[in-house]
């Protein structure tokens, strides 16, 4: 052992070599054995220890070097030292020491191996006391775990050093040590744990500048960000540096942020807007530790160990600085009692159960609740898993508070919007399925009297009354099979925008002369007393503009109505009125009120939905429920309003009122009430194209009745063939099926009026088909059809068609 002022001349060379400016720090060495058995001890070292000398110093240690060593810390240096040693070998660990008193303190030991005179390798450090150094560094990473915390999730690599030469690192990030590839153990031991190690030569004289820079201005922010290379494991990497100089705890270094821009300075052809675009990302990165204190309205960092919390300013401050805060109990007061509305205290008191928070985030790294304030704004409250121990347990929390006023209100809403809309289709659902139900009967009924009817015709062949009798009431049920099934068409007409009015001149008195005179004849045959009411009928212009074929089936849905859910000998009174708007416009009221069943008041706020139908016994049998949906609908269109009154066993008053403009040019164009001309059609011939043989039978029956002659043809294929086989002229109409097999009327049509024989373009084409629908109509006129009837058919409709293709033609 060599004690001071007794080395070997080689010996004493070997030291001065190794601590050249240190001759007054502590001084220790050992024989790289087991134990480090003293080889060599200062003055300096043997007092700091708390000895007289350095004799009292071996004595007191045992001669090793390594009882003076925490053994908790032992494992550490050891790692720092590594197994192998060899000469030249330099290395730096931290470690407790022991005083003579049985005290600790904290050293930095800083070392070289060297080969002793008598050719043992041994390692040389010097000692100094760190232990203030320590504990105000514990004290400043107390301060600042949280902004340490949020550092590391930062996309940069947070960095912080000391100001001594080479700027020795004092804490590296992950992302830090993940953008260059490197360990912890590379920059302790490939890099002397120095920063400027890691920095390209020809870059070294520029960050000198730069830390000048950031001490002469003191942490004021008033500097760029600087540009350089560091040494990456896969080579130099470009990085935008963000350095800023801090003072706390009694010592003053550096905290930065690097963002890799090596893509970006590789990529030369993008020329500027790269250049800039990575220069003002890394310009940013001093703002960003404020940004993310200002997502929130509170942050609260909460050490679970200590039972303490502190607030972090979300008010500007920059760095997100942390203000000291109180026992968890208080800041658990601030958010039941102060934040929270009293119908939520329960749940946040729950929520900021402190002696539950560690087992409710043992398997979870956040819990989230939401509340509404005091004030009626909505809030989410967040615990989030800061730090755990080595058992995996909770000791370290955010608690951050947000403002979610504006989606939880549109929520809320979208929920109730939600509700609504259920609310209202399982309303629809239910008079769908009522609809469904009253149809079954409502088709029914009708079949079951025709065949019924057939079955009494058929047992009374020969007697006349009985088949008349039959044929009357089987044309009564087929009657309203048809209306029910018009009903439904015309509804779905009108839900999908497919009716449109008409602009049309027409004789408003005439037109209710013939609704009247209908519904009277209805109300006879069901003994009810059918009144216009004269004394309140008021109708200054009776020539008006409008949609005469739509009023009228608004009128006749009314006094249909006022019969159909009448009694016997009951009564039906009508009246009109016109009240003028403009000089060019009257409102026309239309009245119908009856002594009929009536509707209760419950049922009245949905009488004019679709489907609806009250249930009451006496007027089960009746009707869809579409009819008043029908007028109401139409009613609208035309931009009136429609009025209903009822009571039970009394009877219903309806008033509809309808703008029309009136016709002051009576001589112009003729109304609807015009006599239209009428057509000779005998000995006419017509191609009837039908492939439903029945449907065959009743066609050329009504055509032959009207003198016509008639030609058939059982498909679209067949009826081309027969037409292009006759003389031209040879027919002079054509009656078209459109769903046929073989060929469909629409081809046929088609095929018809493009063949090249005089008469293909100029003969009248009338399609027939059972489909209702504005859209097939389209398609027939589409193919060069003239007219379109549907099915059922009806003399009169034939006419009519007939009329208007051959006064046209």
């Amino acid at each position: 052992m060599q004690m001071n002022g007794h080395l070997s001349e080689y010996d004493e060379k070997a030291i001065t070599d190794v601590f050249l400016h240190e001759k007054n720090a502590g001084i220790l060495g050992g024989y790289c054995e087991d134990g480090f058995p003293l080889y060599y001890a200062n003055d300096k070292m043997a007092k700091m220890l708390g000895y007289p000398d350095t004799a009292s110093l071996a004595e007191g240690i045992g001669g090793m070097v390594a009882n003076t060593i925490h053994p908790d810390d032992m494992p550490q240096v050891q790692k720092d030292l590594t197994d192998s040693y060899y000469e030249g070998q330099t290395y730096e660990t931290t470690y407790r020491m022991l005083r003579k008193d049985g005290s600790w303190f904290w050293t930095v030991d800083k070392g070289k191996v060297i080969r002793t005179d008598d050719g043992r390798l041994a390692i040389v450090s010097i000692c100094n006391d760190m232990t203030d150094f320590v504990r105000r560094q514990k004290e400043l990473e107390q301060q600042n775990f949280l902004s340490e915390s949020m550092f590391k999730n930062l996309p940069g690599g947070y960095h912080r050093c000391s100001c001594e030469k080479g700027f020795p690192f004092l804490y590296v990030s992950d992302r830090f040590l993940n953008i260059l590839g490197w360990t912890e153990e590379d920059i302790r031991t490939r890099f002397d744990n120095k920063y400027m190690n890691l920095v390209h030569p020809d870059d070294r004289q520029l960050i000198l500048k730069y830390c000048n820079t950031v001490i002469q201005e003191k942490g004021t922010d008033n500097y760029a960000d600087q540009i350089y290379r560091l040494l990456g494991k896969d080579g130099y990497h470009w990085v935008s540096d963000t350095t800023i100089l801090i003072a706390a705890g009694g010592r003053t270094f550096f905290q930065g942020i690097i963002s890799d821009i090596t893509k970006y300075m590789e990529d030369k052809e993008k020329g500027e807007r790269a250049l800039e675009a990575a220069l003002s990302s890394a310009n940013l990165k001093n703002e960003v530790i404020s940004a993310v204190s200002t997502l929130f309205l509170q942050i609260y960092a909460v050490d679970l160990t200590a039972e303490r919390y502190d607030r972090v300013n979300t008010y500007g401050v920059k760095y997100g600085m942390v203000e000291r805060g109180g026992h968890i109990s208080e800041m658990a007061d601030i958010g039941i009692n102060r934040l929270a509305s009293p119908e939520y205290h329960d749940v946040m008191a729950e929520f900021l159960d402190f002696d539950t928070l560690a087992d409710r985030l043992a398997d979870k790294n956040s819990v989230y609740t939401e509340m509404k304030g005091f004030n009626g704004k909505w809030y989410s409250v967040n615990f989030i898993v800061q730090s755990r121990d080595e058992n995996g347990k909770v000791t370290r929390v955010l608690y951050v508070v947000s403002d979610i006023n504006d989606r939880k209100t549109k929520e809320l809403e979208y929920e109730e919007k939600l509700v609504n809309t259920l609310q209202e289709v399982k309303r629809a659902d239910i008079a769908k399925s009522d609809f469904l139900r009253r149809m079954s009967h409502d088709i029914r009924t009708p079949i079951n009297g025709i065949r019924g009817m057939l079955e009494i015709a058929n047992h009374f062949p020969e007697n006349m009354e009985k088949q008349a009798e039959c044929r009357r009431k089987i044309g009564e049920a087929s009657g309203y099979l048809l209306s029910l099934v018009n009903n439904v068409l015309d509804m779905n007409k009108l839900e999908s925008g497919k009716v449109i009015l008409k602009n049309k001149r027409f004789d408003i008195i005439d037109m209710l002369k013939k609704s009247n005179s209908v519904a009277e004849i209805n109300a006879s045959e069901h003994c009810i007393a059918f009144n216009v009411d004269e004394s309140k009928l008021n109708i200054i212009h009776r020539n008006v503009i409008g949609s005469p074929v739509h009023l009228q089936q608004i009128l006749l849905n009314m006094t249909n109505n006022a019969v159909k859910y009448n009694r016997e000998n009951g009564s039906i009174t009508v009246y009109s009125t016109e009240e003028p708007i403009d000089s060019d416009t009257s409102m026309y009221t239309f009245v119908c009120s009856d002594t009929g069943i009536g509707m209760n008041e419950d049922f009245i706020k949905h009488a004019f939905e679709p489907f609806s139908q009250e249930e009451r016994s006496e007027n089960s049998s009746f009707g869809s429920g579409l009819g008043l949906s029908i007028v109401k609908e139409l009613v609208e269109r035309m931009g009136g309003k429609i009025d209903l009154q009822s009571k039970v066993n009394e009877g219903t008053y309806f008033s509809v009122s309808v703008p029309l403009k009136i016709d002051r040019d009576v001589s112009g164009e003729k109304s609807d009430s015009t006599v239209r001309p009428t057509v000779d059609m005998h000995r006419k011939m017509a191609l009837l194209v039908e492939d439903n043989e029945l449907n065959m039978e009743i066609a050329e029956f009504l055509l032959e009745g009207e003198g016509m002659i008639v030609v058939k043809a059982s498909n679209g294929k067949e009826a081309v063939e027969k037409f292009a086989a006759s003389e031209v002229g040879g027919f002079d109409i054509i009656f078209m099926d459109v769903m046929m097999p073989v060929m469909n009327g629409l081809d046929a049509a088609r095929k018809i009026r493009s063949m090249t024989r005089a008469d293909a373009q100029a003969i009248p084409v009338i399609a027939m088909t059972a489909n209702a629908f504005q859209d097939d109509v389209q398609r027939s006129f589409e193919v060069g059809m003239n007219a379109h009837i549907t099915k059922p058919l009806d003399i009169n409709k034939i006419r009519e068609a007939i009329t208007d293709v051959m006064t046209k033609k």
